[in-house]
């Protein structure tokens, strides 16, 4: 997170420093200020298919973003470690 902080900060962005647990509300807060139609507009020359432009909404962002949240609430550190250690 400190790293991100960093590049973030070198941006000229300066907003408090990212934590695990502060991240998701930073990024939620950046989502419902977003000009959505102008996003979609920067995403769609990298679409494959035309149709997916029907899922680049402030909806589904902010819930993938719920869901990572929730899948993070849900996990054990133990999940999260090298199983190739020997």
């Amino acid at each position: 997170m400190s790293l991100l902080t960093a590049a973030l900060m070198q941006s000229g962005w300066d907003g408090e420093e990212l934590t695990p647990d502060s991240w998701r509300r930073t990024v939620g807060l950046r989502l419902e200020a977003l000009d959505w139609s102008r996003a979609a507009a920067d995403v769609a020359p990298f679409l494959e298919r035309r149709e997916d432009m029907e899922l680049v909404t402030k909806e589904n962002a902010l819930g993938l973003l719920a869901q990572a949240g929730d899948a993070s609430l849900a996990s054990s550190p133990a999940e999260h470690s090298d199983k190739r250690k020997v």
